[in-house]
């Protein structure tokens, strides 16, 4: 699985584990996110996942599409959040969560392969927020359905 963030780890750290980031913030900044993602962009890699999962989509509207899509193929346990990667036009999927991506995410990304789809994929942890309304992301740079709000201490994605 390829990795869109390396982290480089000293000799007395576990190497399994990436260093903690200081806030969900600091993680979006390392994954570049642009000021406001292009909806045909995302619209466009939301069709050719749905073309290599053969999932049905009955909507134009990206947001509809992804939403729908990744319910589908449920490699996110938690809300998903749109974004757009600054100067490489590339959609960003990820979500918070507690916890790894796992085997769910390993499948996804074998089948796109398979399907002719290159996917980089990212698991950064990063310090909880005490808060707990967490910390949110830059305004107009994420697209989500729900909360903008990041504080479970970990992001995990994709990237397309």
């Amino acid at each position: 699985m390829s990795t869109l963030i390396s982290d480089t780890s000293s000799d007395e750290e576990d190497p399994e584990q990436p260093p903690i980031i200081a806030s969900a913030v600091d993680v979006l900044d390392r994954i570049r996110l642009t000021t406001k993602p292009s909806k045909r962009l995302i619209a466009k890699k939301c069709r050719l996942l749905a073309k290599i999962f053969k999932v049905g989509l009955d909507s134009y509207d990206a947001e509809s599409m992804a939403l729908h899509l990744f319910h589908r193929t449920r490699i996110f346990r938690q809300k998903l959040r749109i974004a757009e990667q600054k100067d490489t036009g590339k959609v960003v999927f990820f979500s918070d969560v507690y916890h790894p991506g796992g085997r769910m995410m390993a499948e996804f990304v074998k089948t796109c392969r398979v399907g002719g789809l290159d996917v980089e994929t990212f698991d950064i942890p990063y310090k909880r927020s005490d808060d707990i309304k967490g910390v949110a992301a830059p305004q107009g740079s994420v697209i989500t359905t729900d909360y903008l709000q990041m504080c479970r201490g970990r992001l995990v994605g994709i990237v397309l």
